[in-house]
Parts: structure tokens; C-alpha cells; sequence
């Protein structure tokens, strides 16, 4: 078993999910609109886990993101009316309100123009060997609903929408991506694959052109810049999507179908032993 591997079987476990925004997740496991959860809950990740889970769990209960009846009122009649009132007020971190309804317009014209976000993804990915063209082409529709919008945005804007187009690093969204594609085994949700395991997985969608486990890039947080750097598989504690690609084509030594099933784990051991507990 490789150091790496090491490192998986002892972090890669549900009894650190509390340390991840995943976590904020789990209990909507099976819920509707899981995959509107996981890019809310994604894109509010950043600061202390304690409040992402505050911000992500009010924006769920204001818009009613787990019940039935939400897309019934984000896809008709007039849903700046239904949805802007229940927003109002929010903050979190540089977010305010407007950035929320943006991003509600984003999922609205995923839904409208492709019939899901996933879709969206798909009509894009043309089995490149990463994820990396499709999120550059998906961003750059949603920054065309941002332009349009009666909303204006702001520099923080930005923020929600960053892309490997423009050379960002695009941790929430790759950490995003991994939630989605990666199987269900307990920590990952596996929402986009009707199988669980990771061969089968590889094997289906490349005939069918899906995006799999195997195009994921890694996303780079702190901890996994530093065990990077600390492997000389990158060089400095700078991110961009060229480290992201680099830091994943190291992984792939490990497991090419899977490389970025190591980073619940690699993100895990480096906050405990920040925190003095690894």
C-alpha cells in the first residue's frame, strides 16, 4: 500500500464528514434537488465550516431548496417576485442577497435551456481528459445570465463564477464536481452516475461521452497545496488551474480512474494536524 494510500484508508471515513461542508450535506441525502444543494452549499464553502453551515442551511430553509414545489415557482410565473423577498437580508462573507438570485437565475437557465444542471455539464463535455472545457463553457453561460440580469453584480460576483478559462483555480467548483460525479461511498454522493462503482462508472460513460471519476481535477485548498508542494509535485503555495492539473496528474500515478478520491483525506490529516489532533 502506497504512503498515499496510507492516508486514504485512514481519513477517508464518515466520522470526519462534521470537519467538511459535505457534511452539510449528508443529512439531505436523497432529498429533491440535491444537485441545486450541493453548488449552494459549494459555493458558500469558504471560511469556517460552522458558518458555511449557517449561511447554507438558512438559504435552504428562505427558498425552499428541499421541497417539492421549488422549481415549480424558479420555472414559472414570475420568480424574481417569489424568491428575491425570501433573500433579502442575506450576507455571507462577500456575499449578499443579489449574488444568491444570480445564482438562482444560473440554476433556472440550466433548467430551462439543457432540463438540468447536469445536462448542461454534459451537452458540454466532448471526453476531453478533464473536466476543465465543459465548467469553462457552463461559467461562461452563466455569466451571460449575469449580464442580462435586472440584478446587477459586483466585483464579488465574480467570486461564485470563477473559471479554468481565465486560469482560476476553481476550487468550490471541482469540489463541487468531485461531490457529484465521485461514487456514493459514503462521503461523495455519486448523484450523477446511476452506478457506484468506480470501473463500471469509467467504463459506461466513456461510451457515452459522460463526464467520470477519471475527469475530475483536484480541487486546491490549503491543505492539499501544502501536501502537494511538501511531494515537489508543485513548487509554490500559488494556485491556478495550471497547479490544480499538475497536482491531479500526480494523483493519477496513484489511481488514474480516481485521482481525486484522495482529497477528503489529504484535506482531513492536514486540519487535524493544524489543529494538533493528527
Amino acid at each position: 500500500m502506497s504512503f498515499l494510500d496510507q492516508i486514504y484508508s485512514t481519513y477517508h471515513k464518515r466520522e470526519y464528514l462534521g470537519l467538511d461542508p459535505l457534511g452539510i450535506l449528508d443529512q439531505y441525502r436523497g432529498k429533491p434537488h440535491l444537485t441545486e444543494l450541493c453548488v449552494l452549499s459549494g459555493l458558500m464553502a469558504f471560511g469556517r465550516v460552522e458558518r458555511v453551515r449557517v449561511a447554507t442551511e438558512s438559504l435552504i430553509d428562505r427558498v425552499g431548496l428541499n421541497s417539492e414545489e421549488f422549481f415549480d415557482e424558479l420555472l414559472q410565473g414570475s420568480p424574481e417576485k417569489n424568491f428575491f423577498p425570501k433573500i433579502k437580508g442575506f450576507v455571507h462573507r462577500i456575499y449578499r442577497d443579489h449574488d444568491i438570485w444570480l445564482l438562482l437565475e444560473c440554476f433556472r437557465y440550466s433548467h430551462l435551456e439543457h432540463g438540468s444542471i447536469k445536462a448542461h455539464f454534459e451537452f458540454y463535455f466532448k471526453g476531453e481528459d478533464t473536466v476543465g472545457p465543459a465548467l469553462s463553457a457552463v461559467i461562461a453561460d452563466y455569466l451571460g445570465v449575469v449580464k442580462k440580469s435586472r440584478r446587477k453584480s459586483t466585483p464579488m460576483t465574480a467570486h461564485l463564477f470563477n473559471s479554468p478559462a481565465l486560469g482560476g483555480a476553481c476550487k468550490r467548483w471541482l469540489m463541487i464536481l468531485k461531490w457529484l460525479v465521485r461514487p456514493d461511498d459514503g462521503i461523495d454522493l455519486g448523484l450523477w452516475n446511476a452506478v457506484n462503482e468506480v470501473n463500471k462508472i469509467n467504463e459506461i460513460n466513456k461510451m457515452n461521452s459522460r463526464i467520470t471519476p477519471a475527469h475530475l481535477v483536484m480541487p486546491l485548498d490549503v491543505h492539499v497545496t501544502r501536501f502537494a508542494v511538501s511531494q515537489g509535485w508543485i513548487k509554490s503555495m500559488s494556485v491556478n488551474w495550471k497547479q490544480a492539473v499538475r497536482v491531479t496528474e500526480s494523483l493519477r500515478r496513484f489511481d488514474p480512474l480516481d485521482p481525486t478520491k484522495y482529497d477528503f483525506a489529504i484535506c482531513r490529516a492536514g486540519m487535524l494536524k493544524v489543529r494538533g489532533q493528527g
